[in-house]
């Protein structure tokens, strides 16, 4: 079963630390996680996102649903 879970934070440096606990936990096998990734707006105002893994080959299906989610937002 695959689950997909969203988590508003209140700094891009929060995001970072939540990303690095799930990479830390996943390698103690306590969660599985195929791949993380989170948006921010930088200084000029415009979306970033930054992804955990690279968004060639197996992963370019999770970055296009990363991306789409971020544009509705």
């Amino acid at each position: 079963m695959t689950h997909l879970v969203v988590l508003g934070l209140d700094s891009r440096e929060d995001a970072e630390r939540v990303v690095q606990l799930t990479e830390e936990l996943a390698k103690q096998q306590l969660l599985q996680r195929e791949d993380a990734a989170y948006a921010y707006k930088d200084a000029k105002g415009k979306v970033r996102i930054q992804q955990s893994m690279s968004l060639t080959g197996p992963a370019a299906p999770s970055g296009a649903l990363w991306g789409t989610l971020a544009l509705q937002s």
